[in-house]
């Protein structure tokens, strides 16, 4: 089983609820719909992170307060204040994840840090307009993976299966490379979501890269994943409840590896022989 934790700053997430008699609250629930990859193709790599906003905390700045919703069977888990802002489990197919995303009742529970009353509403989560075509794996090809070696002006390929759709279709694109080690950072010419091959603005320097890529859809439908919210616990309803969708694709590679050519490490050699003479 994989799952996959997120973490996002207050601005990037959205959800409010409401509380009897101290506070009332407004939530928001932003569904981000994702295929990700860790390698080349990836088995499982349907997720969704259920990132909340709670608006109505009795203090808003309290360290206390603390909101967490559950799906039903425990697959989707998103925080405010928690140790993540959102975690999934990975499926295998669409509709595995759709399945799983209908499973109910989710669970919200919010807590006020100022007063420490406690409330707690269930969700129905219906996914029934989400397709395949808002959540389209990128395969990387040309043999590279994790671990690869790759060249110094490298042009990277890969595929991604077409939608004639206009409200599946991507609207933002990034890609880069970055070697945590050296510092190193490739990030230039940038891509759009049509482009499928990328070569860096090089030549590389040898070193150990990571490479993140990432479509995103800014306009997708927000009735591919809906959802309601009542109270449970014999209080008032929320407030407001509100839900977005966001649909994105990712591909992440590890160590890919720029290996010296032949005369750069016969530079090296002489350079290490010549600070030899000179310290004799």
């Amino acid at each position: 089983m994989i799952r996959t934790r997120h973490t996002l700053n207050a601005a990037a997430a959205m959800v409010c609820a409401a509380v009897a008699g101290a506070a009332d609250y407004r939530v928001r629930v932003e569904f981000q719909v994702e295929a990700i990859a860790f390698e080349a193709s990836a088995s499982q790599p349907y997720i969704t992170f259920p990132f909340l906003d709670v608006q109505g905390f009795t203090d808003p700045a309290h360290a206390d307060n603390y909101a967490e919703l559950v799906s039903g069977g425990g697959d989707f888990t998103g925080w405010v204040n928690g140790p993540y802002g959102a975690s999934s489990r990975g499926f295998a197919g669409v509709d595995d994840l759709k399945t799983a995303l209908g499973s109910g009742p989710w669970v919200l529970s919010i807590t006020d840090g100022a007063t420490m009353e406690n409330r707690v509403f269930h969700l129905t989560v219906n996914p029934a307009l989400l397709t395949g075509e808002y959540v389209r794996p990128i395969t990387m090809l040309g043999g590279i993976d994790n671990g690869s070696v790759i060249d110094p002006n490298q042009t990277f390929e890969w595929a991604m299966t077409p939608t004639a759709n206009p409200t599946a279709a991507y609207t933002d694109a990034f890609i880069g490379l970055h070697d945590p080690a050296a510092g190193n950072g490739y990030w230039t010419p940038p891509i759009t979501p049509e482009d499928r091959t990328w070569t860096p603005d090089g030549p590389i320097l040898p070193g150990a890269y990571n490479l993140v890529m990432s479509l995103r859809n800014a306009d997708t439908p927000d009735d591919l994943v809906l959802a309601s919210a009542v109270a449970a616990d014999g209080g008032a309803d929320l407030l407001e409840f509100g839900t977005g969708v966001t649909a994105v694709s990712q591909l992440q590679l590890y160590d890919l590896r720029v290996i010296p050519g032949p005369g750069s490490l016969a530079l090296l050699a002489l350079g290490w022989i010549v600070a030899a003479r000179r310290r004799r």
